[in-house]
Formats: C-alpha cells, structure tokens, sequence
C-alpha cells in the first residue's frame, strides 16, 4: 500500500519519518501572504504549525482556547490533552508564566519534533505525560483550573474521548470553578 500526501511545491522537507503513532512531514513553506510557516503534517492532515518570525498562533481554533482567560481570571494549573508540535502550549506558557500545564501526547517522538523544530523548550512549569488521554483521564487524581482538548485524528475526535464516561472524567478533573 503507498500512501500519498500533500506537500506544498514551494516547501523546505525537514522530516520525514515514522513513529509508533504517526506518518510524519515537518516541512517550511510560505502562505498566500507571505509568511515563513513551519508545519507538522501527520498522516495527511496538518496538525500544527508555527510562524518562523513570529509568536502568533498560526490556526485560529487555536486562537479560541484563550477563552479559557475569559471564564477564569487567574489560571494555576491547566491540562492540555494533544501536543503535536505544542502550539497552544508554547502560547500557554508565554502568557501564563507562574501558571503550571500538564501536557498529555501519546506520541514521546512528536514531543522531541516539537523540541528540536518547533521551540518547545524545557519549564519546570510544564510536565508532559506520554500516554493516551482517556488513560491518563482515568488514572488521574490532580484538579486543574482549564482543561484544553486538542486531541484529533484529521478531522474527528478519537471515539474514547466522546463517551459519557470520558467528559465526567474531564470534568472531575476540574477545579470547582474550572472550565
């Protein structure tokens, strides 16, 4: 079976690869406006990207979890289930920097993509867990103020993290007053 995916023409390949997980292209090209993007392509969608001259988020559904900001005016700790190339998590930490983030990506080699090519760099206010999110959902005892769902294959949300069963365990991951 060959597989084929898009990559724009005007691109730089950086990565090409498999992981346990994934089909993996990390690759720099420019958009209709001009801009230098880096992108993380899995499979044959584009899961994450990142300006090179700049800190802006690059997808605006991105852009819709601060929000978070808006429901709760102080936010100590919050838990964000899918890494990829950890574009929300670096926005995250730059504007939250007491703030601690639990990261949980079930891909350990996206995780080391995203240190070497997409400035995902070390905090001891940032723990990452390598597993997948509904198990770490059931296991998992801390209480966060934000809970933030980035977890989806192309377009769809993985089946186990729809189910009753798994929006009571976000939500008994939440603080009182979490969202």
């Amino acid at each position: 079976v060959t597989a084929v995916s898009f990559i724009p023409r005007a691109s730089a390949l950086i990565v090409d690869d498999d992981t346990l997980y994934n089909r993996v292209w990390i690759y720099d090209t420019v958009d209709d406006e001009g801009n230098a993007k880096r992108i993380l392509q899995l499979d044959n969608s584009f899961h994450s990207a990142m300006y090179l001259d700049s800190d802006e988020l690059v997808y605006e559904y991105t852009e819709l979890f601060r929000l978070g900001d808006h429901f709760v005016s102080d936010i100590d700790s919050a838990l964000a289930l899918g890494g990829a190339a950890f574009s929300y998590p670096k926005d995250f930490m730059r504007s939250h920097p007491g703030s601690t983030l639990d990261v949980v990506e079930i891909d350990p080699d996206l995780t080391e993509f995203a240190k070497e090519y997409f400035g995902l760099q070390e905090s001891p206010n940032l723990a990452v867990y390598h597993e997948d999110a509904r198990t770490y959902l059931n296991d998992n005892e801390k209480k966060y103020d934000v809970i933030y769902s980035d977890v989806f294959n192309a377009f769809t949300i993985p089946f186990q993290l729809t189910t009753v069963e798994a929006v009571q365990k976000m939500y008994d991951s939440l603080d009182e007053d979490g969202v």
